[in-house]
């Protein structure tokens, strides 16, 4: 109980400072988002009442302590791009990014985790050899660059799906499952090349441990040691690295979502930010923030679950 109240007042503090270098940043920054939303054609009167309408002319502190007061009753304002609420923004384009990250999940461990076990155990024979370099490959493979060749490979060449025109799940689901599979797996190869990586590293150094042997010594079969001892010992540094990448994902693909023209929380993240849509970006600012937390939070607290010898201290 106490750790998760420590937990808490960081979370808080954690957030309170970004709102503040967010605030901060933006008063900084070059441009005016009121100008570049009414235009050119604007004359200073339209320009004055709508920033006076969005209380942009308030002093900074004035600013940022309604904004703090809104955003705790669940108001973080209306976008000024689109004239919409920012939390409906997000909540709507959260889904899309969502999806795409539980499909890129997926294919990360089913492959992931598999592929680990096999270059572990053939370490030093063909197809371990043949695994490390395919995640050493993985690794420096860029997302856009892999967004890219799935887009010409199955978009242009192999004509299952069209580039450029995303399909709702709601409107058809098979189409749009068959859609964010591509941008997954974009997403999912250097995913799946990290974690060969670590999670080998990590079950080559529980293979030479004492309860290994002793395991073995009770009459165990291969496949029950790896699934009860060592795969388990070797998941705890691990799940740090898949915490990051669930983080990752979640926090939105900028470039892939660009690449695929997914209307994700990546895209959404770099319209706010080219038109400086303060109330959009500070939404999605607290949103990845949170995502970060949270799931730093779940990592801390499904180490103790997996071995109950660390304590949430």
């Amino acid at each position: 109980m106490r750790y998760l109240l420590r937990k808490m007042s960081s979370v808080i503090m954690t957030l309170f400072l970004v709102t503040v270098i967010t605030f901060i940043v933006f008063e900084i920054i070059p441009g005016d988002p009121i100008a570049a939303k009414l235009g050119i054609e604007a004359d200073k009167v339209q320009i004055e009442a709508l920033r006076k309408e969005l209380q942009l002319d308030q002093p900074l502190i004035v600013r940022y302590k309604d904004w703090i007061g809104n955003a705790l009753k669940g108001d973080l304002g209306i976008s000024i791009r689109f004239d919409e609420p920012v939390i409906n923004l997000i909540q709507i384009r959260m889904m899309v990014t969502s999806r795409l990250a539980l499909i890129a999940l997926v294919i990360t461990i089913i492959i992931g985790v598999p592929l680990s076990i096999i270059t572990a155990k053939y370490d030093n024979k063909g197809i371990g050899i043949g695994t490390s370099i395919f995640s050493q490959i993985g690794m420096a493979l860029p997302s856009f660059w892999l967004g890219i060749l799935m887009t010409y490979l199955f978009g242009l060449v192999l004509k299952q799906f069209i580039p450029g025109r995303y399909v709702p799940m709601e409107q058809n689901f098979v189409q749009g499952l068959n859609y964010l599979l591509y941008p997954a797996i974009a997403i999912a190869i250097p995913k799946i090349a990290v974690v060969v990586r670590y999670l080998r590293n990590a079950i080559m150094d529980q293979t030479n441990q004492d309860y290994v042997r002793t395991a073995y010594s009770k009459g165990l079969r291969s496949h029950q040691v790896m699934v009860r001892h060592i795969l388990r010992n070797a998941l705890i540094p691990v799940i740090t690295i898949m915490g990051m990448i669930i983080a990752d994902i979640l926090g939105g693909s900028l470039i892939i979502e660009q690449v695929f023209t997914i209307p994700g929380i990546g895209r959404l993240l770099i319209m706010g930010i080219s038109n400086r849509d303060f109330p959009l970006v500070q939404g999605m600012v607290i949103y990845i923030a949170l995502i970060v937390i949270a799931i730093n939070l779940l990592v801390d607290i499904m180490y103790h679950f997996i071995d109950p010898r660390i304590k949430l201290n």
